[in-house]
């Protein structure tokens, strides 16, 4: 699954697209867990616990010490 043009329409759009990131350029473990949570939210976009989860893992991908920006 690449994360060029991954969507998730019932996500809020700032944090689709960094879901999308992060699947994208992230981690193994980091791109599993995006891939995961993006499942959780389109079934149930209110989900509290895979907001929570997602803004976490959103928040180590972007503050991740030994990511080298493109």
């Amino acid at each position: 699954m690449s994360g060029r043009g991954h969507r998730v329409p019932e996500v809020e759009a700032s944090l689709a697209a960094h879901l999308g990131e992060v699947i994208a350029r992230g981690a193994p473990a980091q791109r599993d867990e995006a891939r995961r949570l993006v499942r959780v939210l389109r079934e149930d976009p209110t989900d509290a616990a895979a907001l929570a989860d997602a803004a976490r893992l959103v928040d180590a991908y972007l503050h991740d010490p030994y990511l080298e920006p493109s």
